[in-house]
């Protein structure tokens, strides 16, 4: 790596763009939409999609979801502790149901992905699927 570094367009290739193309294999219709460039954007495109908790407006989320205070408060926890005081209050985190039924498979999926990188392109694999970037 030292000796040849590899790098990636990350307009193009970064954590949302990846998943989005990972969803769109489950719901094909996924729109294209700038907020998958600009990925500080991403909630709201998703909240727009159906992918968080309903019952609540993307405000409400947003607020609920910030988890800052809390962070600040269960400093002294271990980790277990500290991840389920930053969820206190989250909607949806009591299960998996925050995330829409179209992006479960993806995001927690019952087979764990198996993430294969080669020069040429990053290959997902789950169950028998392959998607290649």
């Amino acid at each position: 790596m030292r000796r040849t570094p590899q790098f990636y367009n990350t307009l193009i290739s970064n954590c949302t763009t990846i998943i989005f193309e990972l969803a769109r294999h489950i719901e094909p219709g996924l729109p294209i939409d700038y907020r998958l460039l600009l990925s500080g954007h991403f909630a709201e495109y998703a909240y727009e999609q159906g992918a968080l908790t309903r019952g609540y407006d993307y405000p409400q989320l947003r607020a609920l979801g910030r988890i800052n205070d809390r962070a600040m408060q269960a400093d002294d926890l271990d980790s277990a502790g500290f991840s389920q005081a930053i969820r206190v209050g989250v909607p949806g985190m009591a299960g998996r149901n925050s995330i829409g039924a179209a992006y479960r498979n993806i995001l927690m999926p019952a087979q764990p992905w198996k993430c294969k990188w080669t020069r040429e392109r990053f290959t997902f694999m789950r169950t028998g699927d392959t998607v290649t970037h």
